[in-house]
């Protein structure tokens, strides 16, 4: 599965120090730029500048959603729809650009890969 790796050193207190989570990390061949470190964080103060999970979750959470599946299935959707209006804005500003039509996504014109129209799909 490809991918990128994520870590994350955590430490309560300023004091603490993070070498050897973060050589953990390092050594299960996560990058650099990408171990987020959490220090002089406690339970009481979640005002993390890293890691902003806490205020995600308590939108699903007040929203009625408790089980993380269905989070990461609500996630999941609401990314769908960023990258559809994404798609969406960047087609209209083409045209607007060039002043030529842009093909409708969902409803393709011409042929398909396998030599068939797009129409018999309909």
């Amino acid at each position: 599965m490809a991918g990128h790796l994520i870590g994350r050193a955590r430490a309560s207190t300023n004091d603490q120090d993070l070498t050897a989570q973060h050589n953990g990390r390092t050594a299960l061949g996560v990058s650099e730029e990408r171990i987020y470190v959490d220090q002089g964080l406690t339970g009481t103060n979640r005002e993390r500048p890293t890691l902003q999970v806490d205020k995600g979750w308590n939108a699903f959470w007040t929203g009625g959603i408790s089980n993380s599946l269905e989070v990461i299935e609500q996630i999941t959707y609401l990314l769908f729809l960023k990258r559809l209006d994404s798609n969406q804005t960047r087609a209209e500003n083409k045209v607007n650009r060039t002043g030529k039509p842009v093909e409708d996504p969902f409803s393709p014109t011409g042929i398909g890969g396998k030599g068939r129209p797009f129409q018999d799909f309909r």
